[in-house]
């Protein structure tokens, strides 16, 4: 089954480039990240998400008898279009801290989330998911192919799809509710993470440090307008180095307690959060 690209053309929105035309226009089709504004995910989601349905459409009008390639295959490939702007939208959601991106999420989310539901709880798309496995010794199936049938029913069966009509809304609703709170979760962490800062002013307590990541703690201090400091912080790259190189132990217990304790008990608490999960 072939994948439906969508009408809308413009030359600001990459998404919207790619649907119109299946190319970004860029060496080996790398992602133009230079061209992409937070702007142009919800416009996208909208057009990868009439798309996809589309696709979902395709497949739960087929008469033909569900097999491996017309309804598994099929809904393996039928969302690339909103799994590509989700999938650049998240990456980018918890690597880049801006406000905006932050934001977002509590537009994209329930969106995705909404429409996941109506995937997985689709009768139609159940039945011909449930025919093929009901009849997967028979269809001469290889392992691969008789992995990704069981993988499948399962998923479905999981989310809902055997449920009835009115614990399928009650399912919905959760899923909703979820779908605010994850993103709110991330975020919350994504800015303790950010907050969090280890000045460091005497030399003599790099001990152990590498040259490399010391050079890197001045120029994160010099660039907070503090040059002759040091600055550790929580992400990964200068955590990690100091917490298995720096020879004073009161530096690296000070660390680890704060690397640990993120979103608890601070300005972005998630103990709220998790308890309505």
């Amino acid at each position: 089954m072939s994948i439906v690209f969508g009408t809308m053309s413009t030359k600001q929105n990459p998404f919207l480039t790619f649907f119109s035309t299946g190319t970004f226009g860029t060496p080996d089709q790398a992602f133009p990240f230079d061209q992409l504004d937070v702007t142009h995910f919800m416009p996208a989601l909208d057009e990868a998400l009439k798309i996809s349905r589309a696709n979902l459409q395709k497949i739960r009008e087929n008469t033909a008898p569900a097999n491996f390639e017309n309804t598994l295959l099929a809904l393996e490939t039928f969302s690339e279009p909103a799994e590509l702007v989700t999938g650049i939208y998240f990456n980018l959601f918890s690597s880049e801290a801006s406000e905006a991106l932050q934001a977002l999420a509590k537009d994209i989310s329930p969106v995705m989330a909404a429409f996941q539901s109506e995937v997985n709880l689709d009768p139609v798309i159940f039945q011909r998911v449930k025919e093929v496995y009901d009849n997967r010794e028979k269809l001469n199936l290889n392992a691969e192919q008789k992995r990704l049938v069981e993988h499948s029913f399962k998923n479905f069966a999981r989310n809902g799809a055997l449920l009835a009509a009115d614990k399928k809304e009650k399912l919905k609703a959760i899923d909703q509710e979820l779908s605010v709170l994850s993103p709110k979760f991330s975020e919350n962490l994504l800015k303790a993470t950010n907050a969090f800062e280890l000045w460091i002013t005497d030399a003599a307590d790099l001990k152990g440090l590498p040259e490399g990541a010391i050079e890197a703690a001045a120029m994160e201090a010099e660039r907070k307008g503090k040059k002759g400091q040091w600055l550790i912080t929580s992400q990964i790259p200068s955590y990690l180095p100091a917490m298995e190189y720096l020879d004073k132990r009161e530096i690296r217990e000070k660390l680890w307690r704060a690397y640990n304790s993120k979103s608890f008990q601070d300005s972005f608490d998630n103990q709220a959060t998790v308890m309505k999960t």
